[in-house]
C-alpha cells in the first residue's frame, strides 16, 4: 500500500468521476489550484498512482525558466506518435491536430504540472482545448 493521502478525498472523488465520464464519452477539464505547499502535487500523485492502468496518462510539466520550452509539457507527455511528430517540426497547427487524436483515443488523462510557468504555445492550447470539454471542475485544496 502506497503513502495515505488526508483530507483530500473530496478532490480524489471528483477526479474519479472526471475519469469515469471520461470512459462515457464526456470529457472534462479540472484545475487543480491552490497556495504553494498545500499539497497539489501530493494529490496529483495519489490520483496517478489510483488511475494507474486503467487510463493513458499524458503528463508534462512547465518549466520555471525565463524563457520556457515551447510546447514543454506536451513534448514531455508523448514520445510518439502524430503529436511528436508535429512538435519536432515545429509545426504549430499539427500540434492542435495532434493533441486531439490524442485525446480521442479512449479514457485519457493529460496531465500538465505547473501552467502558471508554462510557455504561451502551451497555453494556446490549453485554451483550445478547454472550451470543448462538456464540463469543468474545478477543485481546490
Amino acid at each position: 500500500m502506497g503513502p495515505v493521502l488526508l483530507e483530500r478525498d473530496q478532490e480524489l472523488r471528483r477526479l474519479r468521476t472526471c475519469v469515469t465520464e471520461a470512459a462515457s464519452g464526456h470529457g472534462s477539464a479540472v484545475l487543480l489550484f491552490g497556495e504553494a505547499g498545500v499539497g497539489k502535487t501530493s494529490v496529483v500523485r495519489a490520483f496517478t498512482r489510483e488511475v494507474a492502468g486503467t487510463v493513458r496518462m499524458l503528463a508534462g510539466a512547465c518549466d520555471d525558466l525565463l524563457t520556457p520550452r515551447t510546447f514543454g509539457p506536451l513534448r514531455d507527455a508523448v514520445r510518439g506518435g502524430p503529436l511528436a511528430e508535429a512538435l519536432a517540426r515545429g509545426d504549430r497547427d499539427g500540434a492542435l491536430g495532434g493533441i486531439e487524436q490524442e485525446l480521442a483515443r479512449p479514457t485519457v488523462v493529460l496531465l500538465v504540472e505547473d501552467v502558471h510557468w508554462a510557455d504561451d504555445a502551451t497555453l494556446d492550447v490549453l485554451r483550445f482545448l478547454a472550451p470543448g470539454s462538456r464540463t469543468c471542475r474545478r477543485c481546490s485544496c
